[in-house]
């Protein structure tokens, strides 16, 4: 049914597109249907065109038929959001009101979900994946191929930011997408209910027979739609002429030719697949393509409640709605940018002819400023871009009553406006003054950058006050002390070890043959230590030298850093109130004009005192560079100095080791020999 059904869809799209395009050209014979459905509008072919598409979807069980239907609905939100926001803000830019509050807008972005789905990079979209996985063919019982696509979804795009999680224990079964309006789980993998898994409805295969028993059919409709053959249906990438023609002529003339149909998969250029989703892509593109050569406008539908209840509104589904589609965020750009735009041409042909011979001369700009402020059109109710005039809503009535003016009709009344075009030209006057005088401070800070030395530019760009070198210096000096102390603790150890031996030594030499070796080696690393407490000692000065070469150093230039940071400021200050006093002045607010004009002129003195300042500087004679090569070589030299008394407490442990052993034997030796005198003393008396 579906398959006739299509057929006869097409049909349908064809004759009716052939009769609206009045075109029965035989170089169009070979178009099909789809062809002819989705080819986009000829230069020549103007249309209105209404496309009424389906909702999103988010049901129970989603299977592929859900995912394609919201995929359609994420292309064309993306389309919306092209068109408004896209737009807007190229139109913002080219007419110079494209302000930092516009910039901050984050419109919403399908992109994301739609390469998730359909992207054709690596890894591939998700309907890309489904059409590889029926390409490889294999055993379609237990749903082996849906487990095996379902499986590549997760380990293929599990980084993706549109792959929304889903739970472990339901990996098997489904994937989660993050649409625009929602978080969606499609289910692949179903042992629930019986129904045809995503491979089998991809490939949609037609029964073997069914153009046979069609071709029975005493209908000449049925046996039109019976004669075009498996491999020509739906295909809308390349045809012939004599393999579309039965189709595209079927209103005209009917054909009974007998096809051959076979349940095989259906094949598309060479040797890929004709699947649904290849299909339903090409048909999608097709579709955008014509959407982008029209003008679009939009009809956005809110579901007030989804329980299907008359009377009922539900405000929290409501706004959720209003959010997901774009339209919160849309209402804020048109807010933000005035959504009322009028082109100067059409306001000046509004002016009386005597007014517009008194505004001969002057700039569309400045023509519109004066026109508005005659009709008495407030300076906040408008912002003028380089073409035309923006508007808030509030203000539609003033203006729809500017456009209707007819001096013709009410010669008081254009008399008026004819004075108040001179007061306004008046104005305009004053308000030039003070774009000059802004114009000139912002000239003279501009100059006072200029003053600024090279050298101290460069310290100021690269330079961080050397707060990272003060606690470099703080970190190392500590570092050296403690290597100071290890190195005298050596050296004390060493002593003690030195005045030990010495004692045994006087005490009886003839016990320690080898005591005097002993102390010559612990002489040798007692001097070890000795020079290595020298070194170290001397490193720690050498450091405290460089940290105070360092610390002048780093405030004088930290000084020239601050004042040059503080002239490039003032300058910035004074770029800005040139332009507020030139937006104030398209505007002929007077009074703006005049206070933004003294504040660029202040800003500007301030710019020229801080570079004065900074000009006069004297840098250290001594270079960044310089101290910290000083710094790094008196590190190297406590380094070395704490290995040395590294090594001499080494060797003062293995000769007290060698003492200790000595002092051992001699205890040993006395206590022998004490045992030998009390035990003759003992055979003495018996």
């Amino acid at each position: 049914c579906r398959c006739i059904y299509g057929r006869l869809f097409d049909s349908l799209v064809t004759y009716c597109n052939r009769a609206l395009n009045n075109n029965d050209d035989d170089k169009d014979e070979g178009q099909d249907s789809t062809e002819a459905s989705s080819k986009s509008p000829t230069p020549t072919c103007k249309f209105i065109g209404i496309l009424d598409i389906f909702g999103f979807e988010i049901m129970e069980y989603n299977g592929l038929e859900t995912l394609l239907i919201n995929y359609a609905n994420e292309s064309l939100q993306q389309l919306f959001c092209d068109a408004i926001f896209n737009a807007e803000l190229s139109l913002y830019a080219a007419e110079g009101i494209l302000t930092d509050e516009v910039r901050a807008l984050k419109p919403p972005d399908s992109r994301p979900a739609l390469e998730l789905i359909v992207g054709k990079g690596s890894p591939p979209g998700i309907l890309r994946l489904l059409d590889a996985q029926c390409e490889t063919g294999g055993n379609d019982k237990a749903n082996e191929r849906e487990r095996i696509f379902l499986s590549s979804i997760h380990s293929k795009h599990a980084k993706h930011m549109a792959l929304a999680a889903t739970p472990p224990q339901k990996k098997r079964q489904l994937f989660h997408i993050s649409h625009y309006a929602a978080q969606v789980g499609y289910t692949v993998v179903n042992e629930t209910f019986i129904s045809d898994g995503w491979v089998t409805t991809n490939l949609d295969q037609i029964p073997s027979g069914l153009f046979e028993a069609l071709s029975l059919s005493r209908l000449p409709l049925v046996l039109h739609l019976a004669s075009t053959t498996t491999e020509t249906f739906n295909d809308t990438t390349t045809k012939s002429p004599e393999s579309t023609s039965n189709t595209a002529n079927f209103f005209n003339s009917s054909s009974n030719q007998e096809s051959s149909s076979s349940a095989r998969p259906r094949k598309m250029n060479g040797s890929r697949l004709k699947t649904v989703s290849s299909r339903f892509i090409a048909s999608m593109a097709s579709l955008n393509s014509t959407l982008a050569a029209t003008d679009c406008g939009f009809i956005r539908c809110i579901k007030p409640t989804p329980r299907m209840i008359p009377n009922i509104f539900d405000i929290d589904y409501v706004r959720e709605q209003l959010r997901a589609l774009g339209l919160v965020a849309a209402t804020e750009v048109l807010r933000i940018g005035l959504p009322q735009r009028i082109e100067y041409d059409q306001l000046l042909a509004m002016l009386p002819e005597n007014a517009r011979k008194q505004l001969n001369g002057e700039s569309k700009e400045l023509i519109v400023a004066c026109t508005l402020s005659a009709f008495e059109v407030s300076a906040d109710d408008y912002r003028l871009g380089n073409t035309r005039v923006f508007f808030p809503a509030s203000a539609l009535d003033r203006i729809n009553d500017l456009l209707a003016f007819d001096e013709n009709s009410d010669p008081k009344r254009a008399a008026r406006i004819a004075e108040r075009l001179l007061t306004a030209k008046k104005t305009a006057g004053q308000v030039r003054e003070y774009i000059s005088n802004a114009r000139e401070a912002l000239v003279l800070a501009h100059t006072a950058r200029g003053r600024l030395p090279a050298e101290i530019l460069h310290i100021a760009s690269s330079t961080q006050c050397h707060d990272d070198d003060e606690v470099l210096l703080v970190d190392e000096n500590s570092v050296y002390e403690t290597i100071i102390k290890s190195a005298q603790h050596a050296t004390e150890a060493v002593s003690k070890s030195k005045k030990m031996l010495e004692q045994g030594i006087k005490k009886d030499s003839s016990r320690y043959p080898s005591a005097q070796e002993m102390l010559i080696s612990i002489e040798k690393e007692e001097k070890r230590c000795l020079e290595a407490v020298k070194k170290a000692e001397k490193a720690q000065a050498e450091a405290v030298k460089q940290r105070e070469a360092i610390g002048t150093a780093a405030k004088i230039m930290s000084q020239a850093a601050a004042l040059v940071k503080s002239t490039i400021n003032a300058i910035q200050e004074t770029e800005k109130f040139c332009k507020q006093t030139e937006a104030a002045a398209r505007r002929l607010h007077i009074a703006d004009a005049k206070s933004t004009a003294a504040g660029a002129d202040k800003s500007a003195a301030a710019a020229d005192k801080f570079s004065n300042e900074a000009s006069v500087i004297k840098l250290p004679a001594i270079s960044q560079q310089d101290t910290r090569a000083a710094l790094q070589a008196s590190s190297r030299s406590v380094t070395e100095a704490s290995q040395d008394a590294y090594d001499a407490a080494q060797a003062t442990e293995q000769v007290l080791a060698a003492v200790k052993k000595l002092v051992d034997e001699e205890r040993i030796e006395i206590e022998r020999m004490e045992a030998e005198r009390l035990e003759a003393e003992r055979l003495k008396a018996e």
